[in-house]
């Protein structure tokens, strides 16, 4: 991620709380172990936020797996501080319900984006690898990968065949 994107993000998560600090009162009793849950889920998040850097190859994706986990992680970290601050019914509505549907719906987009463009790139590659660039015809590999699958299907059916090689 860039440092400039980074240092923005940091700037949000502290201007975020003080918000908190400065609008919402204490809670008198805070239950720790939902607090502990919830910050490792909110800490988890942070770290997908801020190892999104590492998908160069298509922005795209990146763009939509990072908008996704944005909103995840604000919509986590506002459960968080909800264990800590008294924060308006509307408020939570808004930022974590709401924000948790707008993520799963871009991480469920981006994530089949990315199947898709995966798919497609592996069955390009597995094409190039099996045929001469040049002639178009089928490399050894192919050929290999072929009479090993025969081979298999023999083996399953407890038949067997003949290979006839001819230069």
């Amino acid at each position: 991620m860039k440092t400039k994107t980074l240092a923005s993000l940091y700037f949000f998560i502290v201007a975020y709380i003080a918000f908190q600090v400065l609008q919402f009162p204490v809670f008198e009793n805070i239950n720790f172990y939902n607090l502990y849950a919830k910050l490792i889920a909110t800490t988890t998040l942070l770290f997908l936020l801020i190892n999104m850097h590492k998908i160069k190859h298509n922005t795209l994706i990146q763009k939509y797996l990072f908008s996704a986990f944005f909103f995840l992680f604000v919509s986590m970290m506002t459960n968080t501080l909800n264990e800590i601050f008294s924060q308006p019914w509307g408020f939570t509505l808004l930022l974590v319900d709401i924000g948790q549907v707008a993520g799963y719906i871009l991480l469920f987009h981006g994530i089949t984006t990315w199947i898709a463009q995966n798919s497609d790139q592996t069955g390009e590659l597995k094409i190039r690898s099996e045929t001469d660039e040049l002639t178009r015809l089928y490399t050894r590999r192919h050929f290999n990968d072929a009479l090993h699958n025969a081979m298999f299907v023999d083996q399953i059916k407890r038949t067997s065949s003949s290979l006839l090689i001819i230069n």
